[in-house]
């Protein structure tokens, strides 16, 4: 072994600190890039619910539509829309309830990776997205709207992720 008389607590690694700070940054950038893209993704599948021609999302009252949101680290979003009839209250309590839950679950996976979870609130849509023998009132409403919005529009969404990741 050869002793250059230098002992390791000699030795500095200078500018760790501040490449480690740059990574980090350059990171969170990516991931901030990435998480818009796919919230524009969601718009995406949002709109094809309500435009494509052939399963439109279900509307009687409106409140399945008004029971959409998203949840990211950032935040959550929603329709915009309104609930209403009888059960406005109790749609929209337990909107605020589903919304809290999906924060709380996307800022618990993992805060370097960018997470969005959408949906509905409306404890009905399950049931009217799964029911295959339903008769809705809106035309050209259907079963199954969200998967054939995901479907239809997965290389527009897969787009919008890669051109917001690229910028």
């Amino acid at each position: 072994m050869l002793d250059l008389g230098r002992k390791e607590k000699d030795f500095e690694l200078k500018g760790i600190r501040e490449f480690m700070e740059a990574l980090n940054r350059e990171a969170d950038s990516i991931a901030d890039k990435a998480l818009s893209g796919m919230i524009e993704a969601s718009i995406i599948i949002r709109r094809a619910m309500d435009k494509q021609p052939s399963r439109r999302v279900p509307v009687d009252q409106g409140n399945l539509r008004a029971s959409w949101f998203t949840a990211t680290t950032r935040g959550t979003g929603e329709s915009g829309e309104e609930f209403k009839g009888k059960n406005k209250q109790k749609l929209e309590a337990d909107h605020q309830v589903a919304k809290a839950a999906a924060l709380r679950a996307v800022r618990s996976a993992s805060p370097r990776n960018p997470t969005l979870l959408m949906g509905f609130s409306a404890n009905y849509a399950v049931y009217v997205h799964e029911n295959l023998e339903a008769k809705f009132k809106r035309t050209g409403a259907g079963p199954r709207f969200l998967e054939a919005a995901m479907k239809n529009n997965t290389n527009q969404i897969i787009e919008a992720i890669k051109r917001r990741a690229k910028k």
